[in-house]
């Protein structure tokens, strides 16, 4: 079973979080941001707290997707990630890597050439940003995948 944790981009200080991860503000406070089980997203600071205001989109919530890339690295929903279907690597055949960002929810697979071969995909999927796959897939089609970015620190990595 897949491991349920989440990150959040908190678009006013331009700074991503993990739930549970700690860290210092100005003022020497050591806040962390935390789920409820009313599913309600808030910092927290010992006895005091404040709310991560997602409904007012101050936060974005981002999933794990419980797959780690060839280093190692946590991949979530809205990294940009290289990856490949093939054993090649990118050095051998660059031409068989796709780089592309990691989705939550549904996806449809635009197969209108190829009829057999259109399918909807629910969870996580991957959406092309240049490369060979140019359609949307599951992440689990492919063997080995690279984390290069997210999509709200590199947006830079978003142009095809």
């Amino acid at each position: 079973m897949r491991e349920i944790k989440f990150r959040a981009w908190d678009k006013k200080n331009k700074e991503m979080y993990y739930i549970g991860q700690e860290f210092d503000d100005e003022y020497g406070c050591a806040p962390y941001l935390e789920i409820n089980k009313n599913g309600e997203w808030y910092w927290e600071w010992g006895d005091a707290s404040d709310e991560f205001d997602l409904d007012n989109k101050i936060g974005i919530l981002m999933q794990y997707t419980g797959l780690k890339d060839k280093n190692g690295k946590e991949i979530y929903e809205g990294d940009i990630v290289k990856g490949t279907w093939s054993d090649y690597s990118e050095k051998e055949r660059p031409d068989l890597w796709t780089t592309m960002v990691i989705k939550f929810g549904e996806g449809e697979v635009d197969a209108s050439d190829y009829e057999e071969y259109s399918i909807d995909i629910i969870g996580f999927y991957t959406e092309y940003l240049s490369g060979c796959d140019t359609r949307p897939s599951s992440i689990l089609h492919y063997k080995k995948l690279e984390i290069i970015g997210n999509i709200y620190e590199n947006k830079d990595l978003l142009t095809k």
